[in-house]
């Protein structure tokens, strides 16, 4: 009797943790972007400032500043992947949880035709994604 249940208790325990692996792998929804955000009447430089505070403001991501204009957004997150070898190889399998991939969204500032441009390319969350939407769209540019 007791060793069933300790084998109950040890399998939900298992399927404990892969459902909230699962469920906190998934609940992030990655998304590809290809965007211009267009700042009318101001140049490139004043821009420029602006997003870099812009994105400095913004909690969970790593900043990277690739050059004058150009920023690299970094998310470091698990991949969906690895669910499936800590389930079958558990419990050396959660060895897998550190496994990390960056997601990488680069943000470059320009001079466009009608005043600057802010170009966003690559991947990222869309939360993540939204919220640098907000902070480039509320930009206090005079």
């Amino acid at each position: 009797m007791a060793e069933t249940l300790g084998g109950t208790v040890f399998l939900l325990l298992v399927v404990g943790l892969l459902v909230a692996v699962v469920w906190r792998i998934r609940r992030t929804r990655r998304v590809t972007v290809f965007e211009d955000i267009a700042v009318p009447g101001a140049s490139a430089a004043a821009v420029d400032q602006l997003v870099a505070a812009g994105l400095g403001s913004i909690a969970g991501i790593d900043l990277r500043v690739a050059g004058q204009g150009r920023y690299a957004v970094v998310l470091r997150r698990c991949p969906v992947w690895v669910a499936l070898p800590i389930f079958l190889l558990f419990p050396i399998g959660l060895v897998f949880l550190a496994v990390r991939e960056d997601v990488v969204l680069e943000v470059v500032v320009f001079d466009g035709s009608g005043g600057a441009v802010v170009r966003m390319t690559g991947k990222s969350e869309s939360d993540v994604v939204d919220k640098i939407r907000l902070a480039l769209t509320s930009l206090p540019v005079t």
